[in-house]
């Protein structure tokens, strides 16, 4: 999570989508000229901006704020204040759900992608719903609050896009690496969802469909 008092921005940080890697690459406009970005980070607030904790678990800031990764976008704007959030340009990230959800899994359980019956292990795990959606970073009381919108399989085109929009001088080729394992042979992505795992997708991840564009079926999922 981030926010630029110099450029005018918040960036609202969802889960799978290359968050970490958009972040570290956007927070040298939120920061004093010449802050070192790492990975891993405590949360930071000055008059250039606010970068929320990053990768420090229970983090809290001496302002008696909780600035972390993942905010929900509600808190973001009590946090900053409806003015300046208002004003501000939301930014956030969004990846095929399907691909996200497989990916995710990986992720949060550490089950290995060759390992047998993972596929049938996931489809348990996607059907206890106790995932997250991250419909509450991108949404508050359900309506869409993000202006500009960066998708995972489209990162250098939309970052560049972003650059001239906000005039940021990105250079995407500088884009960290963060969180990015080497690929692992595995399952398609769409060999994972039958018909009632394709619904839940469907179901709660409506809002990166509609305004990520992806089409709704399974085959359709990239790897990552």
């Amino acid at each position: 999570m981030l926010v630029s008092h110099t450029k005018g921005f918040v960036f609202l940080k969802t889960r799978k989508t290359a968050g970490t890697s958009i972040e570290m690459l956007l927070e040298p406009f939120c920061v004093p000229p010449g802050q070192d970005v790492a990975e891993i980070a405590p949360a930071k607030r000055s008059r250039y901006g606010i970068v929320g904790a990053r990768g420090v678990p229970g983090q809290r800031t001496v302002w008696r704020r909780d600035w972390r990764n993942h905010m929900p976008a509600e808190r973001v704007r009590r946090n900053l204040g409806a003015r300046r959030w208002d004003r501000y340009v939301k930014i956030s990230a969004v990846r095929n759900p399907f691909d996200r959800m497989v990916s995710l899994y990986h992720w949060l359980t550490g089950d290995p992608r060759q390992s047998p019956g993972c596929i049938a292990r996931f489809r348990r795990w996607l059907a206890a719903e106790t995932w997250p959606d991250d419909a509450r970073i991108v949404q508050i009381g359900g309506a869409w609050v993000v202006d500009r919108l960066i998708r995972f399989e489209h990162l250098t085109a939309d970052l560049v896009s972003l650059s001239r929009a906000l005039g940021l001088a990105l250079n995407p080729a500088a884009l960290p690496q963060a969180k990015r394992a080497a690929p692992a042979a595995g399952p398609d992505p769409a060999a994972y969802f039958d018909a009632a795992c394709t619904d839940i997708v469907r179901r709660r991840m409506a809002w990166a469909f509609e305004h990520g564009g992806y089409a709704e079926d399974p085959r359709l999922a990239g790897r990552g």
